[in-house]
């Protein structure tokens, strides 16, 4: 017998969001394929879209669903890690289906304002959250919400940073990253 997998099915992100890797010129991928662009995640807008784009992944055998709710620290993409991603209906749509199915919903967010509109949607685990103040953390206790910090893949980029390319100016957001989300952790150790 093999492992017991939970797999999330592709992310969902909005258009120019956090797991939009497409270039501003690109309308289709290399392959010719047109929309979705990536083998790591779905483009869904509005609360239709993110609706049917919930329930493709939850057919396809998704345990729980991942959504991109801000921006990222390592991508060099149009998305930045300090602004917010979907409006609370898109993310209460995706919740609803999520629960419709009993199971949840997992965000990839850093910022403050995008954690605050995840737990206001019933997202049960914050993925990264290095943005955030105490009084958020504090919600998210009261709302039953996990932390998931993922602090090890921060630190294994900088590490790394001289075998993998990356720029000086993602190393340095990165290091910003650490050193903020170093409080965060303490306050979610309550």
């Amino acid at each position: 017998m093999g492992p017991r997998l939970f797999y999330s099915g592709k992310a969902l992100t909005q258009t120019g969001g956090g797991a939009d890797f497409r270039t501003p010129s690109e309308l289709i991928d290399p392959c010719g394929h047109v929309s979705p662009f990536s083998i790591m995640s779905v483009i869904a807008d509005g609360t239709d879209e993110v609706r049917k784009a919930a329930r493709e992944e939850l057919r396809k055998g998704a345990t729980q669903l991942k959504v991109f709710a801000s921006g990222g620290v390592v991508f060099p993409s149009e998305a930045h890690s300090t602004i917010y991603e979907y409006s609370e209906p898109e993310l209460r749509a995706i919740v609803e289906e999520a629960r419709s199915r009993s199971t949840y919903v997992m965000a990839h967010v850093y910022t403050d304002e995008g954690i605050r509109r995840c737990l206001k949607a019933g997202v049960r685990s914050i993925e990264h959250g290095n943005f955030a103040r105490e009084e958020t953390i504090a919600m998210m206790s009261k709302c039953g919400a996990y932390l998931d910090p993922t602090f090890i893949s921060l630190v294994q980029r900088i590490e790394s940073a001289s075998e993998t390319g990356l720029s000086a100016s993602i190393v340095d957001n990165l290091r910003q990253t650490v050193s903020r989300g170093k409080q965060v952790y303490k306050w979610g150790l309550f």
